[in-house]
């Protein structure tokens, strides 16, 4: 391996000679940055400096004086928005559109209430045939037909069969007047209470 006198000779070198050239930079440069200054020192007078002033106050005033007809423009423009929508606030459109809405409502209610009445009017009117269907299969109206009823000593129903066998029963008319009577085909069976059958009653069936 080189001996490192060997290997720091060359940057050495270099930085010897840098060390040498800067003074001789340093002083070119600043030789020149006097030059720029001396000229700039030519420009920046306060001659020159009230001159920039007043070119920068002109512009300003310039900038204000537009300044001034833009806002009250722009201010006049939104004024003139403002009273279109104002006109289209008023209290007479926004009354008329709730009068129209409550001739609608009431509209809307008097056809409920009609609607209501019809549907409870054909209600009544399909009860009312119910009930005359009902009473044409009664058996009062087959009373009315010249029909009687045969009921036992309790009440029941009897058909002929049963009528033949309870010897005793009941016979009901149209006009809800009953009258008791015997059957033939078996004995006469006593009332409760022990009562016997009147001896001129007749028979039935």
């Amino acid at each position: 391996m080189p001996r490192p006198d060997a290997v720091l000779a060359g940057p050495r070198q270099r930085l010897d000679l840098a060390s040498d050239r800067l003074p001789a930079a340093l002083r070119a440069r600043t030789a020149q940055a006097r030059v720029a200054l001396s000229r700039l020192e030519g420009r920046v007078t306060p001659a020159a400096l009230s001159t920039r002033l007043l070119e920068q106050r002109r512009r300003l005033d310039q900038a204000a004086m537009r300044l001034g007809p833009g806002l009250r423009n722009r201010l006049a423009t939104r004024d003139r928005d403002l009273a279109r929508v104002a006109a289209r606030l008023r209290p007479d459109p926004i009354a008329r559109q709730t009068h129209r809405g409550r001739d609608g409502v009431g509209r809307a209610f008097e056809r409920l209430l009609k609607g209501a009445d019809d549907r409870h009017r054909a209600e009544r009117a399909r009860v009312a045939a119910l009930g005359r269907i009902l009473q044409t299969l009664s058996f009062e109206r087959t009373l009315d037909r010249g029909f009687v009823l045969v009921r036992d000593a309790e009440g029941a129903i009897l058909g002929h069969d049963e009528a033949r066998a309870a010897g005793r029963v009941t016979l009901e008319f149209a006009d809800h007047k009953t009258l008791d009577a015997v059957t033939e085909g078996s004995a006469a069976k006593p009332r409760k209470g022990g009562k016997p059958a009147p001896p001129e009653q007749g028979t039935l069936l």
